[in-house]
């Protein structure tokens, strides 16, 4: 992860989606000492990693299953793309798909939050609000 391969045309997100709203899933306890401290550098994965993973509409759903299987204390963070300037980078995972990152620390101001993610009688994740696609398992992410 972290590559940042010269995507071809047809492999960069298209204006509707770069000009979106993109997603991030936060533990609550890590989103509430961004919040006092002002500033969000991601969770422990993302600083390892070196970016705050995102994930476009319909790979939130992947993300969840994926990474959070099972967690608890969950929220739903959104950010404008567009308004994310330089740092925000399009890549390749190891899966073959493209994610949003986004290098650098954001000011809690540039992100949204959404709702806690809480979870269904049957352990599913419950998204706090409508992203079209992202409500299919089947999408994937980081």
């Amino acid at each position: 992860m972290g590559e940042q391969p010269d995507l071809g045309a047809a492999e960069r997100p298209g204006r509707a989606e770069s000009a979106g709203l993109i997603y991030h899933i936060a533990r609550a306890d890590d989103w509430a000492r961004a919040e006092a401290a002002s500033r969000y550098a991601g969770s422990a994965l993302c600083r390892a990693d070196g970016f705050i993973h995102f994930s476009s509409p319909h790979q939130v759903a992947g993300t969840l299953g994926r990474f959070f299987a099972g967690a608890d204390g969950l929220v739903l963070l959104a950010a404008e793309a567009a308004a994310l300037g330089d740092g925000l980078k399009w890549e390749r995972a190891p899966d073959g798909a493209i994610y949003p990152h986004y290098y650098g620390v954001l000011a809690v101001g540039r992100l949204r939050m959404l709702g806690p993610i809480t979870r269904d009688g049957a352990g599913g994740h419950v998204i706090p609000v409508a992203l079209g696609d992202a409500a299919d398992p089947a999408g994937e992410g980081p």
